[in-house]
């Protein structure tokens, strides 16, 4: 399996900080992983974060959390598979977290694996959509 390491988007790409085109290019950039079916590990978190330091390195505002709010979430929470029998393949995943009907669709490959497992699929829903 592949894990993308270190992806994310700048949030001072918004000049009225709004983070409403961070919030968007971050959907694209979990759409990639999802269609793909890749992990990943986001770029930051660094709590201290503020409107006029950013991160506090290097000038980036990386963080999906500042001080008093986070950001991004709508994008960045999305259902996924957290744990299935081995005789499943994720092909893909989708979800368009902008869509009001919140639909996630998964489509899976049987593997020809002899087993006497049930065939179990878990799914997290995240309560900030669902």
């Amino acid at each position: 399996h592949v894990v993308l390491g270190e992806t994310g988007v700048p949030f001072d790409i918004d000049s009225k900080n709004c983070y409403e085109g961070s919030t968007m290019a971050l959907d694209r950039v979990m759409r990639a992983i999802e269609e793909n079916d890749l992990d990943v590990t986001l770029w930051n978190y660094f709590p201290n974060n503020t409107k006029e330091i950013g991160d506090d390195w290097c000038g980036e505002d990386l963080s999906i959390r500042m001080k008093d709010k986070n950001r991004a979430l709508m994008s960045l929470l999305r259902p996924v598979v957290f744990e299935m029998s081995p005789d499943f393949q994720i092909v893909q995943q989708k979800f368009d977290p902008s869509n009001k009907a919140k639909k996630y669709e998964l489509t899976l490959r049987q593997c020809k694996i002899e087993s006497t497992s049930s065939h179990i699929i878990y799914i997290y829903l995240p309560c900030f959509h669902y």
